[in-house]
């Protein structure tokens, strides 16, 4: 079983380590934390040195004031010393000192960054302990699916903020101190944006998992159609028929499933493709039907809304690409410029996917396209109106 020492400061570290420590035994980590560990009767730091020996690992949990601990700062610091690994995770948001910038960490911050957070430092723990791949397997085979948890409305209303801030820096607005943490932002969104490969990743691997379910039901539909062949008891041949005709309709709904996935992923891969392009085109485009409007906007107007409408395409294929309608329930990208000239946006969207859109497409995915398109203008009443 990995030993695992936990390092911080108990002032503004102990809730967030209190909650670590309960989940890393779950996992199968043997934990150590001072207010169970420590014994009587000998110096505290003997103890602290004999116990990073014997660990697998050390994970520093940086708070502010754990940051600001000598005693913090003497654990990690003697671990190094003896080649053990030091994993920093963050659970509350503050500016790192510099002899911990370099280090990557794992964000623990909150419900939205904890899930991932956590998994990697799993990944990372049993890396560093040794432990074969297998263990892991057998960590979560019997645990019950919990699904990704991402804030899509915060998501959406981060990107537009920082992007506004980017603006801001590009016309000299943000002093050097503003343009410093901007860009530490940004090097964490860097990072962040690494998730999405892995996202790709498990789609793909998700898919085969379903291609295979198919494969085992339909050789369980065609067992049960020997067997039905083969008995001669009429109580044994109807209820296999009936077996026999739910798994068929089940292979049906699994089928039709994965064709719609398919075919919405092709659709959501071309619209991604072509979103830049896209957005400038009919944004331009539908600001010729309303010459009043169009008119008194500057260069500079005409490009957020055409941005605006990028980012809604965007909404777009992620709705085609995961088969989920609510990112576009949320107000997260304000309207720039009146509705109407969104919805004439939208129409000529549609009509270059009915008319542009590659022949070799199945109708499935022009189909669904086409259904979002419509749900989002439904929605556009929800949004409010950049002034």
């Amino acid at each position: 079983m990995p030993t695992i020492f936990l390092s911080y400061a108990r002032k503004d570290g102990q809730a967030a380590v209190t909650r670590l420590k309960a989940e890393l035994e779950q996992a199968g980590f043997q934990v150590w934390r001072d207010i169970e560990g420590m014994r009587g009767g000998r110096a505290w730091r003997h103890q602290i040195l004999d116990v990073i020996y014997s660990a697998d690992a050390v994970v520093l949990v940086l708070t502010p004031s754990a940051v600001n601990s000598e005693n913090v700062n003497w654990e990690w610091e003697s671990a190094k010393k003896q080649d053990k690994t030091v994993i920093p995770v963050q659970v509350m948001t503050f500016d790192l000192p510099s002899n911990l910038k370099e280090l990557h960490c794992h964000k623990l911050i909150n419900e939205q960054t904890y899930t991932l957070g956590f998994a990697s430092l799993i990944r990372d723990l049993f890396a560093t302990s040794g432990s074969p791949d297998d263990q892991l397997e057998k960590l979560f085979e019997d645990r019950p699916f919990k699904p990704l948890e991402i804030n899509l409305d915060q998501l959406e209303i981060v990107n537009s903020d920082l992007s506004f801030v980017e603006s801001l820096q590009q016309k000299g607005y943000l002093d050097e101190s503003q343009g410093a943490k901007f860009a530490r932002i940004k090097q964490e969104v860097h990072s962040l944006n690494k998730f999405n490969p892995k996202l790709d990743h498990l789609h793909d691997e998700s898919k085969a998992l379903l291609a295979g379910a198919r494969s085992s039901l339909a050789k369980k539909v065609e067992e049960l159609k020997r067997n039905s062949e083969q008995t001669l008891d009429s109580e044994n041949l109807l209820k296999l028929s009936q077996e026999k005709d739910c798994k068929e309709g089940e292979l049906r709904i699994l089928q039709n499933f994965m064709d719609e996935l398919e075919d919405s992923s092709l659709v959501a891969a071309w619209i991604n493709h072509r979103a830049k392009t896209l957005a400038k085109k009919i944004g331009r485009e539908a600001l010729e039907s309303f010459p009043k409007i169009g008119h008194d906007l500057s260069d500079e107007d005409v490009g957020y809304f055409c941005f605006s409408i990028y980012q809604f395409l965007e909404q777009i294929s992620h709705c085609l690409r995961w088969g989920r309608y609510d990112i576009l329930d949320s107000p997260g990208i304000p309207l720039v410029l009146d509705r109407s000239v969104y919805e004439k946006a939208f129409s000529l969207i549609k009509e270059c996917i009915e008319n542009d859109l590659p022949k070799r497409f199945n109708q499935a995915g022009k189909r669904l396209a086409v259904e979002y398109i419509d749900y989002l203008m439904g929605s556009l009443k929800t949004y409010e109106t950049y002034e």
